[in-house]
């Protein structure tokens, strides 16, 4: 499935930063060891978006429940839901 995370600002920029040799913010580097624990590779929704709002938000495909329920509990996470599965229109 497909999860959607609107992570806190100082971590989505610094997510969205060019590697550059320097260290991560601790909350930024704990959610990429996360992330990388649980297998999912975290990209921005939006990439080069000026909106900080909408820079906000990332997304990692192959989540399950229980990846979903841990990234929950990352503090550098605000929400994180699950994307429903596109339908046919009725």
């Amino acid at each position: 499935m497909r999860v959607i995370l609107e992570l806190e600002a100082e971590v989505a920029r610094a997510l969205q930063r060019p590697t550059t040799g320097q260290p991560l913010p601790a909350a930024a580097a704990a959610l990429r060891q996360l992330a990388a624990t649980l297998g999912l590779d975290l990209r921005p929704l939006h990439p080069g978006v000026a909106d900080p709002r909408l820079a906000t938000y990332f997304f990692a495909d192959g989540a399950d429940g229980a990846a979903l329920d841990r990234l929950r509990s990352c503090t550098a996470v605000v929400a994180a839901y699950a994307k429903p599965a596109e339908a046919a229109p009725r």
